[in-house]
C-alpha cells in the first residue's frame, strides 16, 4: 500500500509540474525527450524501504509503464497504443491509465534541467554529476543529472530518493506487443531489478 501511495505521489509531481509548465507562456526550445527512450526509476523512503521500480518505454506517442514493489509481488500496468490508454487493474477509474503518460512530467524535468544553472558538480558512483534544486509544492527536492544529456539520475524530495538509469530504446520490434492495450501482463520484468 505505501509503495501505491509514493507512485501516487510521483504521479502528483508529475501532474504539478505539466500543469505549471503549461501555465507559463513556453517557447519551443528543441529540449524534448527523445522519440525512442526507455528508463527505469527506482523509489525508496528516507529509511530505504517501500521500493517502488517503474519501467517506462517511449515510442513517439505510445509509451509503456510497468509499475512494481518487489515486496508486494504485483505489477500495474499502464499503456497507451497512440490512441487510447489502458490499465492492467480492473478496479482503476477509466481514465486512470492516460493520467500516467510519463512524458510531460519526463519533458518538464529535462527542460527545467536544460535551462538551470547547477549549483555544484557532485559525484556519485564515482561520476561526476551536476547538481540542481528544484521547487515541488513549496517543496524544495535535489536533483542530480548527466552532465551531457541533463537527464536525471537521481532525485531527493518528499522524504524519499529516486535513482533513474536509461535503458537500452525497447520497442514492439524486440518485444512483442509492448504498446498493444490489450497486452496488461509484465513484459519488462527483467528490467525491474532494484540494482
Amino acid at each position: 500500500m505505501r509503495a501505491f501511495v509514493i507512485l501516487i505521489l510521483l504521479a502528483a509531481v508529475g501532474y504539478y509540474l505539466y500543469t505549471r509548465r503549461e501555465a507559463r507562456a513556453a517557447q519551443p526550445s528543441g529540449d524534448e525527450l527523445p522519440a525512442e527512450i526507455a528508463w527505469r526509476m527506482i523509489s525508496r523512503d528516507e529509511r530505504g524501504g517501500d521500493t517502488l521500480v517503474q519501467v517506462i518505454a517511449v515510442s513517439g506517442n505510445r509509451w509503456r509503464v510497468e509499475s512494481t514493489s518487489p515486496s508486494k509481488h504485483r505489477t500495474l500496468v499502464f499503456v497507451s497504443d497512440g490512441s487510447a490508454a489502458a490499465v492492467s487493474d480492473p478496479k482503476a477509474p477509466r481514465d486512470a491509465a492516460a493520467s500516467f503518460d510519463p512524458r510531460p512530467p519526463m519533458r518538464l524535468l529535462l527542460k527545467e534541467l536544460r535551462h538551470s544553472s547547477p549549483e555544484a558538480t557532485e559525484q556519485l558512483a564515482g561520476r561526476p554529476y551536476l547538481r540542481f534544486t528544484q521547487k515541488v509544492n513549496g517543496t524544495s527536492g535535489q536533483v542530480w543529472a548527466d552532465p551531457k544529456t541533463r537527464f536525471p539520475v537521481q532525485m531527493r524530495a518528499l522524504d524519499g530518493f529516486s535513482n533513474f538509469t536509461v535503458l537500452p530504446a525497447l520497442s514492439d520490434r524486440d518485444i512483442p506487443n509492448l504498446f498493444s492495450i490489450h497486452a496488461l501482463t509484465a513484459l519488462l520484468s527483467r528490467y525491474a531489478t532494484t540494482q
